[in-house]
């Protein structure tokens, strides 16, 4: 597959001088290695949140979360704002 990237004359720079010092064999590796990286960061923030969402349900299966009131929480917002004017 072949595709096209353009990048700032200041990225341009710094993945040549990366190639040029070595530490890619090319621009292209350089770009493949940076999406690699890339999904690997979104693959761990997925699992967390898969982590969080199933400690939440731990949670409320054991009776430590309660329902959202939304009457309170609107009342919350408006004592607040009331704090804020003062």
């Amino acid at each position: 597959m072949s595709t096209n990237v353009s990048l700032t004359p200041a990225l341009e720079n710094y993945v040549k001088n990366k190639v040029a010092q070595g530490f890619y064999g090319s621009v292209s590796e350089f770009i493949r290695e940076a999406v690699r990286q890339y999904r690997k960061q979104d693959m761990e923030y997925l699992r967390g949140m898969h982590d969080n969402l199933n400690l939440a349900a731990e949670e409320i299966d054991r009776g430590e979360i309660l329902p959202l009131d939304m009457q309170e929480i609107m009342h919350e917002v408006d004592v607040e704002r009331v704090v804020k004017r003062k």
